[in-house]
């Protein structure tokens, strides 16, 4: 599995900032009330952050010889969080701050101003745990047994003869 690369995450969330931030402003602009975000869930984001980076320990262990109750498959397991993990989030950051772009300027209104304030501290709870999957996903690498020079994956021509199925189905 190749490494998460952060231009993608990047792109990820500008797709999400400019979705909500076009959804939300005509929203409001047609009178609905802003969008309240809930502490408790961005709370609950930084909490599973820290529950992310303590498997992710265990999987560092794992890697590096260390004595830990992680099994591979486990490993596998927590990478696959800690990917999804970042991509979901960074969508989520760039949510969080699309409704605090649509909300700029209805500011002077109480409501909106305390929306726009918790949508930021959701945006940087996200954060947290979009950085700590991007952290978790590369404790998660192993070094490649392959010399240097050749592809994996796909991509490589086996040293065994594959022979085909014979007959039925």
């Amino acid at each position: 599995m190749k490494p998460l690369t952060l231009l993608p995450l990047i792109g990820y969330g500008l797709v999400g900032m400019a979705l909500t931030a076009g959804v939300n402003f005509v929203l409001l602009s047609l009178g609905f009330s802003p969008f309240l975000v809930s502490p408790l869930g961005a709370l609950a984001s930084v909490a599973l952050a820290v529950a992310l980076l303590i498997a992710g320990n265990g999987v560092r262990r794992l890697r590096d010889g260390k004595t830990t109750r992680m099994t591979p498959l486990w490993a596998f397991r927590i990478a696959l969080l800690a990917r999804a993990s970042a991509g979901v989030n960074a969508v989520l950051v760039g949510c969080w701050l699309g409704l605090c772009l649509s909300y700029l300027p209805w500011t002077e209104a109480p409501g909106v101003r305390g929306a726009l304030l918790w949508a930021l501290f959701a945006a940087l709870c996200s954060l947290v745990w979009a950085v700590s999957g991007v952290v978790v996903e590369r404790w998660c690498q192993i070094d490649s047994d392959e010399p240097e020079g050749t592809q994996g994956g796909s991509g490589a021509r086996s040293s065994t003869r594959h022979t085909p199925l014979a007959g039925g189905v």
